[in-house]
């Protein structure tokens, strides 16, 4: 039995939990991007299944529907948060619910992984990596950012393959949950890619080994040899033509180079455009050999993206056409910013659509070609990577605004609307800002005074550059302040209660490099604070990254009254002179987390809250501390707006409660007496969670923080109304339609005292989709299977009903084909080739000089009977070069001429005849000479003839139906000879005509399912008559 872990995740972007009788609904609140977006991968059969993959916001795969990336990596808690760095996307070739990831963010932190998904990211397996640290990096996450170290072997889909930062290159086997290590890999170097020939039944796999080059097998991975030259190679990516006769390599330091003919050569051959060294993005056209695209490390706002129709050999520097960006804050910069990777669409229908991730978002072009390229971040909806450092919940202001918040990088906003893009940031608000308000660290309102809004600041990559702001007008405008050192650096602020409102408040700011500074004119003006000791006391580090304690609050009703937490001590001081000067008030446990946060309560005078991480959650009530008993750890904490009828305000919690094994959000409405959870395993937000702040506007909203995942916001549903009541029972499960990969399903709406949001869809005891609506349609099904399909209501609650009944579906025989690739059969000897032109698929085979090479397909036909076998071939030897011709091992002829067809790429066609089995069968072609003609296909077609007259045929000939009796629809299957009209006719036992459908069938075999009209028990005939005036006829029995 596999040893596998089961997760949950995030099925909508706004999701719904029950915590013991409370619903909640969580999505992000609206900013925009943020990064690095460091790779994309998109279904080659699909070109709507699109993943992207962060460096430290997880993982996200496009909904088509909804028009918007859907986070699949929010089941993880944030005891895991290192799986929040997504180092790999593998995808299936041909089921496309099947996806792999691997994850592991930062050196020396755990767990690390790879998961498996058979729904598309809905849940996820854990299969086990044997090595704990896979993806450890030393190089600030520059490994993960380029490449893709995981991929399915195509030729064997059945196998995994994994590169691990140090410890080499791992194959992990399905069918029998296995890994084994690849053992003429090295290891010590990080394997980037890995690359497999795309011909069929190639035995070529490349590995790029940063440092070490690239690595080459010629027998499907058995064993391994570096390549000649590419010694030392800093690879960042590795990628193959379309053929396979091409190998590029994108370097750090070496730039962009080439290989021809990969599999024998060494001859490297630098590309490289605009001489530039360093590479990351690139990508070959996998519909035309030789176009690629590629931009060098620090490209911005689009201006060195390079385009080359010629393999390399000539670059052309695209020029920008329209720029749509549906994020209105993010700067002209933006767009392009440190390309990570590049990846063409798969669809032949858009061959020069080109898809990209950059520091910010997901681009996508419809022509990368164009004479000006324009371009759309549409692809970005729903990505949500900033990291958070600061927020502030004011009350009602009069002016809407809800939310303040401050971010790494990207300064902070003001939200009205938590759907709503922002407009501008507040640097951009900020006359003379620069850097100095990139990050903003600390922020706060003034309680009676709203409208004033406090913020701390500073330049993360820059010495002295700490700031001060503030604004008077809700923060439509901020003012800095000249009188903040820039020494002092960034800070954690509270802003105090004036004595009369409006009033200017005080602010006291606990520095970086100042310690504590207060100041009584609303941060104009700058005084030392006395009474307290230095910053690291108070948990302020010199990296901003390093630390998330926010010791510092102003009471929310006395004026000029604010609180410190000494985390080194367990000291609180209090000051009542605006911050001048603090003296000690209690003493609670040292803090010895990297998370503690301290808040006053709203509209209780003197009352103070810590959340002191192991040390649990504690409170000053006035007169004396307390330890709430129900808290075993407070992560954060944080107080909003009372519930209905409650005289205090409501609390937040993210930790544990004793006897918890793992964090959870809670929220109490009784100061700490009981609490009930109002997230589940779908929502964990446990990507780093550094910030809370409760909305003090509506009840039962808080804000959570984290850092990579931006900020979340969960609502309560139904004002609180506790709901234990299941919706009910799905009923009328039927199938109105299915093919040789899906079953279409359709169901009667179930009925909730609150109401159902959405129906859990299962194929026998798996979970495989949710809908929204009464219908879903199943995919990634084998052909002619039975499968058993059953649905789940859920309400707002997450109460979840009992099953549906179960529907038992057979999917349609898959459709056969006529036309057989010669380099898509079983081959010995002969070679795949693309010397010549206007050959069909791939290629063709090049038959060696020695006798018994031989190429063998296997072939499907719907019938035993005579078939015609037309092989196309070109033979500009001017002789002739016979084969000889076997059929399921039975010699049908020794020698088939292959005549002089003037010259090589002149391609005619040889015709025979032979009797095939319904079902599968083999047809081999062998050299009988020590010479041969190149083989392009051969095509496989029924010898012409019918019954004709009103008289029945029997299963198994040209023209069939099934199943049979039936009740309310018939499918029926027809080998045609062309594509042609055809006219589908039922009559009654009397020859009275009850139904009549016309269709056009294609070369080949052709399946349809036909809706029957309401027909009474009885004996029917349907007639199937083509243009030609043939005609088959076939007995139906219908049964009710």
């Amino acid at each position: 039995m596999k040893n596998c872990t089961i997760y949950y995740l995030v099925l909508f972007l706004l999701l719904v939990s029950k915590g013991q009788g409370q619903s909640y609904r969580w999505g992000n609140v609206a900013v925009g991007g943020g990064g690095y977006t460091i790779g994309i991968k998109i279904h080659p059969k699909n070109s709507d299944l699109i993943y992207v993959r962060t460096d430290v916001g997880g993982m996200y795969r496009w909904d088509p529907a909804g028009q918007r990336l859907v986070q699949l990596f929010n089941w993880v808690t944030s005891e895991q948060d290192n799986l929040y760095g997504i180092v790999g996307i593998a995808l299936h070739p041909t089921d496309q619910n099947l996806v792999y990831a691997g994850a592991g963010k930062y050196l020396g932190s755990t767990p690390h992984g790879v998961f498996k998904s058979t729904n598309q990211g809905a849940t996820w397996v854990n299969l086990n990596l044997p090595v704990p640290n896979a993806f450890d990096v030393n190089n600030g996450n520059t490994d993960h950012r380029f490449g893709n170290p995981i991929e399915v072997n195509p030729h064997a889909p059945n196998q995994l393959w994994v590169g691990t930062v140090k410890d080499g290159l791992y194959v992990y086997d399905e069918t029998t949950g296995q890994w084994s290590l690849v053992a003429s890999i090295p290891t010590g170097s990080s394997v980037r890619n890995i690359v497999f020939d795309p011909k069929p039944n190639s035995s070529l796999v490349y590995v790029g080994i940063r440092d070490k080059g690239v690595y080459r097998s010629t027998d499907d991975g058995k064993t391994f040899s570096q390549i000649p030259g590419s010694e030392g190679f800093t690879i960042q990516d590795l990628d193959l033509s379309k053929s396979g006769n091409k190998l590029y390599v994108t370097t750090e330091t070496q730039g962009i180079l080439r290989l021809e003919n990969p599999k024998k050569a060494s001859q490297w051959i630098t590309i490289s455009p605009g001489g530039q060294t360093e590479f990351r993005g690139f990508a070959v056209s996998p519909h035309e050999n030789d176009v690629l695209v590629t931009s060098p490390k620090n490209g911005i706002g689009l201006s060195t993206v390079y385009v080359s129709t010629n393999a390399g050999d000539t670059w052309t520097l695209t020029q920008k056409g329209t720029i749509d960006q549906v994020f209105p804050w993010h700067p002209a910069s933006y767009p392009g910013s440190a390309i990570s990777q590049f990846v063409f669409d798969p669809n032949p229908a858009y061959p020069n659509r080109v898809y990209f991730t950059d520091w910010y978002s997901v681009w996508r072009t419809d022509n990368v070609l164009a004479p000006t390229v324009d371009w759309t971040n549409q692809y970005g909806q729903g990505h949500e990577e900033v990291v958070n450092l600061s927020m502030a919940a004011p009350p009602n202001n009069g002016a809407g605004v809800v939310l303040y918040s401050g971010f790494a990088d990207i300064s902070g906003f003001r939200h009205s609307n938590l759907k709503a893009f922002p407009t501008q940031n507040i640097r951009t608000i900020t006359p003379g800002a620069g850097g100095n308000l990139n990050d903003i660290t600390g922020i706060d309102h003034s309680e009676n005074n709203p409208s004033f809004v406090g913020l701390s600041s500073e330049d993360k990559h820059a010495p002295n550059t700490g700031a001060f702001a503030y604004s008077t007008d809700n923060g439509e405008t901020f003012t800095l302040s000249d009188g903040y050192n820039p020494a002092w650096g960034y800070a954690r602020v509270a802003v105090g209660t004036t004595s009369a409102a409006p009033g200017v408040p005080a602010v006291v700011a606990v520095s970086k490099g100042g310690g504590v500074r207060y100041s009584t004119d609303g941060g104009k003006t700058w005084a030392a604070s006395t009474g307290t000791p230095g910053s690291t006391d108070m948990g302020i580090t010199n990296s901003l990254f390093n630390s998330y304690v926010y010791p510092v609050a102003a009471d929310r009703v006395t004026p000029n009254t604010f609180y410190i937490y000494v985390r080194s001590s367990g000291q609180v001081l209090r000051s009542t002179n605006a911050g001048g000067s603090f003296a000690p008030l209690t003493t609670w446990p040292v803090g010895g987390t990297s998370l503690i946060n301290v808040e006053a309560t709203p509209g209780v005078a003197g009352h103070v809250w810590g959340a002191l991480g192991n040390s649990g959650l504690y409170w000053w009530n006035g007169t004396s501390s307390t330890r709430i008993p129900a808290v075993a750890e407070a992560r954060l904490m944080s107080l909003g707006k009372p519930a209905p009828g409650s005289p205090y305000p409501t609390i937040y919690l993210y930790g544990r409660l004793t006897g918890d094994t793992e964090r959870w959000i809670y929220r109490s409405i009784d100061q700490g007496s009981t609490w009930i959870r109002i997230n589940n395993e779908r929502n964990r937000i446990g990507d780093s969670p550094q910030v809370m702040k409760a909305d003090r506007q509506v009840y039962g909203r808080v804000y959570i923080g984290t850092n990579g995942t931006g900020v979340w916001y969960g609502e309560a549903v139904n004002s609180g109304v506790e709901d234990s009541q299941a919706p009910s029972i799905p009923l009328n499960l039927t199938s109105p339609g299915k093919t040789d990969k899906t079953v279409d399903l359709i169901w009667s709406a179930a009925t909730d005292n609150i109401g159902v949001i959405a129906y859990d869809i299962y194929q026998g005891t798996t979970f495989v989709g949710t809908s929204t609506t009464t219908s879903y349609q199943v995919g990634g099904l084998a052909g002619n299977t039975n499968y058993l399909f059953s649905v789940r209501a859920r309400d707002e609650a997450g109460n979840t009903s009992e099953a549906s009944q179960s529907l038992s579906v057979t999917t349609n025989p898959a459709p056969l084909k006529s036309i057989y690739e010669a380099e898509d059969g079983v081959f010995s000897g002969p070679v795949i080739a693309q010397s010549w032109t206007a050959y069909s698929g791939t290629g063709y085979l090049d038959y060696p000089s020695f006798i018994g090479a031989f190429n063998q397909w296997t072939i499907t036909v719907p019938s035993t009977g005579m078939y015609t076998l037309e092989i196309r071939y070109t033979n500009g030897s001017g002789v002739n070069r016979p084969l000889s011709l076997q059929v399921n091992g039975t010699m049908v002829k020794s020698s088939v001429d292959f005549n002089g067809t003037g010259t090589w790429g002149n391609w005619q066609t040889v015709t025979e005849t032979a009797s095939l089995n319904g079902g599968d069968n083999t047809i081999r072609l062998t050299a009988i000479q020590a010479t041969g003609p190149d083989i392009d296909y051969v095509k496989v077609t029924p010898v012409s003839g019918g019954r004709k007259g009103l008289a029945t045929v029997s299963e198994g000939d040209i023209f069939s139906l099934f199943p049979n009796p039936v009740r309310d629809h018939v499918t029926i299957r027809y080998y045609s000879q062309n594509e042609q009209p055809v006219r589908v006719l039922i009559s009654s036992s009397a020859l009275v005509r009850v139904g009549n459908i016309e269709k056009v069938v294609k070369a080949g075999l052709n399946q349809f399912t036909v809706q029957l009209p309401s027909l009474p028990t009885g004996l029917y005939f349907v007639t199937l008559q083509t243009q030609a005036g043939e005609h088959w006829v076939k007995k139906l029995v219908v049964e009710k």
